[in-house]
């Protein structure tokens, strides 16, 4: 699944040494293949809009969350980023919970 792709690189960057990390995952919610696939099924009303707003509503929350990871990383704030994967699990497992209800 390409969320998991994007999680294990988010994650590893996470983890790397800042001078290592030659870029981010896209972090704009709206930007990913995943927030691009919502907006078009949005469009198509393959599914109810219900799922597709709860779906929405956990990506965006899986992005926040990367968001504050990443900011808490370029201050500085190294250890305490190094900690939020787990969180950041967490969120993908709820998008991955709402896609298969779908």
């Amino acid at each position: 699944m390409i969320t998991d792709r994007w999680l294990n690189r988010f994650s590893a960057n996470i983890l790397a040494e800042p001078k290592s990390i030659t870029q981010w995952p896209t972090l704009q919610s709206q930007q990913t293949h995943t927030g691009q696939w919502i907006k078009r099924e949005q469009q198509h009303s393959l599914f109810s809009k219900e799922a597709l707003i709860k779906l929405e509503h956990a990506h965006e929350e899986a992005h926040i969350i990367a968001q504050t990871l990443l900011l808490k990383y370029q201050s500085g704030e190294i250890d305490t980023a190094r900690e939020g994967p787990r969180e950041l699990q967490s969120a993908f497992d709820k998008m991955r919970a709402v896609l298969e209800a779908m």
